[in-house]
């Protein structure tokens, strides 16, 4: 009978029958969104305790509030719960015992890695940028040479690393110094391949901010190259990518290819 009542209840709140594992993970969420000061906080509006507010009212501000964040727990479960258990076919196929100490929590870890690595998808440059374009206060090359990058090949999902450098002449708008590295991981940041990481890199600057002309280049090693195939310790490759380069003087080329020399 109890558990009929509080059943009740609680399709009230949430407009809709629910299971246990539905019910627990909205409570959780419920928590907090209630204040300690006696007040109700849902999108950003305060409601006392004495405020008369309907059961439907309350469970349509309820769900407005809540159902965003359950729609993307439950999208993120199911990410890791997949990855965990690709991770899980990897290591038993290798033949190895899942369920000694080892490896007993690598599946988990993995998932954690695997998010990190690829997290470049679920961003935008935008995002990355945010209010971090000004006005240019000049036309002078700007140069930001050996980024740092880490990034997995797509064809063995091996990873490969390097540097970036990234040169612009700006026109009417300048990027935050900050904001090319953060541009670079976030290409890298997926399954990816050097030609394309050089050409995405130089088309956002193109987009963001409409220079007279930009260049990126990239000089990486890839395990895959490394430790299967051809096994060449001591390989490098390096890509190119460049912009407006035949709009500019020829002086100011030649200053653009020599800010990359070491």
């Amino acid at each position: 009978m109890k558990t009929e009542y509080f059943r009740n209840i609680a399709t009230t709140i949430f407009g809709a029958p629910i299971t246990p594992g539905f019910f627990c993970h909205r409570m959780i969420r419920a928590l907090q969104i209630f204040g300690t000061d006696g007040t109700i906080h849902i999108l950003n509006q305060k409601f006392s305790q004495g405020h008369a507010m309907r059961h439907d009212d309350f469970s349509r501000e309820f769900r407005s509030s809540v159902e965003p964040h359950c729609t993307m727990k439950t999208e993120d479960t199911k990410i890791v719960e997949l990855t965990d258990m690709a991770a899980s076919l990897i290591i038993k196929s290798a033949g190895e015992d899942l369920g000694r100490e080892g490896l007993s929590k690598t599946p988990r870890r993995f998932s954690k890695a695997m998010s990190h690595l690829t997290s470049g998808y679920r961003a935008t440059v935008e995002d990355v940028v945010g209010e971090g374009i000004f006005s240019a206060e000049g036309s002078g090359l700007v140069c930001v040479k050996d980024i740092e990058f880490y990034s997995l090949c797509e064809h063995h999902m091996l990873p490969f690393w390097g540097a970036a450098s990234v040169a612009y002449y700006p026109h009417k708008k300048i990027v935050g110094l900050s904001k090319i590295p953060r541009i670079v991981n976030l290409f890298a940041r997926r399954l990816q391949v050097q030609e394309r990481i050089t050409e995405q890199v130089a088309d956002a600057l193109i987009k963001l901010l409409d220079p007279r002309a930009v260049m990126v280049r990239i000089e990486a090693q890839h395990l895959c190259m490394m430790m299967r195939g051809v096994e060449k310790q001591n390989s490098r490759t390096t890509t190119e990518s460049s912009r407006g380069t035949e709009h500019i003087s020829v002086i100011e080329r030649e200053r653009l290819f020599a800010s990359f020399s070491k």
